[in-house]
């Protein structure tokens, strides 16, 4: 368990009262609370970004699918286009696959 200590000893006497101190945990020094709910915000963040990714992605690819046919109206020669379209697409599998922790 993620438990920062403070480097402070604890007030609290050996024992029962050691056992039962909301301050230190039983460890006899006082634990750092504010640096464990940072790291559990983060960890949270993460998450979000995770389970949003996805969703993102799949927007992504909706908007390309949509724009592609009034493209090829406009423009004639799509190929170049394409080729632009599935590099935004690598960048965002990219970004997903790193959120994720798949990469480096």
């Amino acid at each position: 368990m993620y438990q920062p200590k403070t480097g402070e000893l604890c007030t609290c006497r050996k024992g029962i009262a050691r056992d039962n101190c909301p301050d230190c945990e039983g460890t006899g020094q006082r634990i750092d609370f504010a640096a464990i709910r940072a790291k559990a915000a983060e960890r949270q963040e993460a998450a979000n970004l995770q389970a949003a990714a996805p969703a993102m992605l799949a927007a992504l690819k909706a908007l390309v699918d949509r724009l592609l046919p009034e493209v090829r109206d406009r423009y004639g020669d799509f190929d170049a286009m394409q080729r632009e379209a599935d590099y935004c697409e690598d960048v965002a599998r990219a970004a997903i696959a790193q959120a994720e922790g798949d990469t480096p």
